[in-house]
């Protein structure tokens, strides 16, 4: 049974993680019986700067704790709005809707208030999400992340039929 290629390609992460020494393709290969896709993951790394040759063959630069993803140009793939957003409501404890669409921003890739708005919305109806009392005269609301729903680090994705799914559990 082969694994979805977002797995496949954790899998050869974790496995170049894995050796301190370094690695060759064969030594991923062996590992994820997928040599084509673990010589094109190797490339992108490479030249993305995740990655560089060594005596034994390659070794890793960087080490972020999750695999860095590409598209196939082999440009790096930036996170989702959504992921963003959950990253940031994560981060504040409280926040409003602005404000959380200016820190889940890029200057490549804004995040609009209305964006904002409506995951915060699914969320706030899924129970992720709480309302907290606004300042007296204050027509902004503010919320905050439920604390027994900040499941993990993957962002609760919303569906197109409005549910929520958490890929955390």
């Amino acid at each position: 049974m082969s694994l979805p290629q977002k797995q496949r390609t954790e899998a050869i992460w974790e496995a170049m993680k894995a050796a301190p020494d370094g690695f060759t393709i064969y030594d991923l290969s062996l590992e994820q019986n997928d040599r084509r896709r673990a010589q094109i993951y190797l490339s992108d790394l490479v030249k993305a700067g995740y990655a560089a040759q060594n005596e034994r063959g390659y070794e890793l630069t960087r080490r972020p704790r999750r695999a860095p993803r590409f598209h196939s140009d082999g440009s790096e793939a930036r996170l989702s709005k959504q992921q963003r957003l959950w990253n940031a409501m994560r981060a504040m404890k409280v926040f409003a809707l602005r404000d959380l669409a200016m820190t889940a921003s890029l200057p490549e890739d804004v995040i609009g208030y209305n964006t904002a708005r409506y995951y915060s919305k699914q969320l706030l109806r899924s129970g992720y999400v709480q309302t907290v009392s606004h300042k007296r005269g204050s027509t902004r609301r503010a919320y905050r992340l439920h604390p027994c729903k900040n499941t993990g680090p993957d962002a609760p994705l919303i569906r197109a039929d409005g549910t929520v799914f958490d890929p955390n559990v």
